[in-house]
């Protein structure tokens, strides 16, 4: 299916962009965690402790579900941008208002080098990339998901309100794509005024992932990207989105 993907929307609808990366590393987990907050790219942060500090190093290695928590968070003062840290794991945060695919990218890029640069024999487990979208009913004229180009059938009756869909596509050998479309009853947190839809694009590796330097995993973050407009833009209409677009 080809997509022509727009330059530009006349209004933003991201919440949050954001990239995280898991790892191995021989080296301990306090050592890795004063290591990447010690990047001179965030330099000037203010550090918080999470919760999930308190509970054993020890503890957290043995639990899968802990085992990638990150620790400690770096605030940006007077900026939107946070980075989470743990001894197998970094994040990087940017909220509402979204700086643009350029100036992001470098943020990527920063990340990936704090990675490679501050962490010996580091082995990359896990990347992801993501999007969460939120349509406003107002300004982007998207009330329900009848506005968009999906269909949603449960025997014979359509479905358009009080929905959660969630679909995954194999977009090549690296990266797989998760779209997740859904109403704001199954969100939790705060949304803007006049939220209709949520849309949440994740694009992640796959198990045949292999990055070895800054350089490859940039080439998978510039590829996510694109798998990730792919996914976007193909869920509008065509009369709908040319209404949105302010440039292609």
């Amino acid at each position: 299916m080809r997509i022509k993907i727009p330059r530009k929307l006349k209004d933003d609808c991201i919440l949050e962009a954001l990239c995280e990366i898991r790892f191995s590393s021989p080296i301990p987990a306090e050592i890795v965690l004063g290591r990447l907050t010690d990047c001179e790219s965030w330099n000037g942060f203010r550090i918080n402790r999470l919760p999930i500090s308190n509970v054993p190093e020890s503890i957290r290695m043995q639990d899968p579900g802990l085992r990638y928590q990150p620790s400690l968070e770096l605030l940006e003062i007077g900026g939107n941008q946070r980075i989470r840290v743990g001894g197998n794991v970094i994040s990087l945060h940017v909220v509402k208002p979204y700086c643009g695919w350029n100036e992001f990218s470098k943020k990527l890029k920063e990340l990936t080098t704090c990675v490679f640069e501050k962490v010996d024999k580091v082995s990359i487990e896990r990347i992801g990339f993501r999007y969460i979208n939120a349509f406003n009913s107002k300004l982007h004229d998207i009330k329900n998901v009848n506005d968009l180009n999906i269909k949603i059938q449960s025997g014979d009756k359509e479905i358009s309100e009080l929905f959660n869909l969630n679909y995954l596509e194999i977009s090549d050998d690296t990266h797989k794509t998760l779209t997740k479309v859904a109403t704001t009853n199954f969100m939790s947190g705060e949304l803007p005024a006049d939220t209709s839809l949520v849309v949440d694009i994740d694009v992640s590796s796959t198990d045949k992932l292999s990055l070895k330097n800054i350089e490859n995993t940039v080439e998978w973050l510039d590829s996510a990207h694109k798998y990730e407009k792919v996914a976007f833009f193909k869920l509008f209409k065509e009369d709908v989105l040319k209404t949105l677009v302010e440039e292609w």
